[in-house]
């Protein structure tokens, strides 16, 4: 009996570090959930930040006069605030561009413009969106919608 001695504080060391070592694992799992889970919340509020530029883009061709762009004559709009009720998308600048090109079917002139918004949380300096050149910052969030329309 003397021989085996010890034999339990081999054990116990033993389930304590596989025990620990979930832990960590957990606790890693767990940041890392968070994390991602910011990030989703961040990109859905990009998307619509990025829709909400459609929506202001579309108003400004079809109902405005003269329109937010001409034919042959490309335009960018870019602007920070939005209205109070949207506070939930104020970190993110929204950048809208238009392109407008005319066609004639049967002695009928029309125009179809083409908007892209973009959406993003880290403007350049300049302060407008654009492809980030170099490597944005940490936490960069952006997207992009596009709409023809016909006028």
């Amino acid at each position: 009996m003397r021989n085996e001695r010890g034999f339990s504080i081999i054990t116990a060391i033993f389930l304590i570090t596989v025990l620990a070592t979930l832990a960590v694992f957990s606790i890693s799992m767990m940041r890392v959930q968070s994390a991602t889970s910011a990030y989703d919340i961040q990109g859905a509020r990009a998307y619509q930040a990025a829709q909400a530029g459609i929506e202001w883009g579309a108003f400004q061709v079809l109902r405005v006069t003269p329109p937010l762009c001409a034919p042959g004559t490309p335009n960018t709009s870019s602007f920070a605030a939005l209205p109070v009720g949207l506070s939930s998308l104020s970190a993110f600048t929204i950048t809208v561009n238009c392109t407008a090109t005319e066609y004639t079917e049967a002695d009928v002139t029309i125009t179809i413009y083409q908007l892209t918004s973009t959406a993003c949380n880290q403007p350049t300096a300049a302060g407008a969106c654009a492809p980030p050149v170099p490597v944005p910052g940490d936490g960069y969030i952006e997207r992009q919608v596009r709409a023809t329309l016909e006028r």
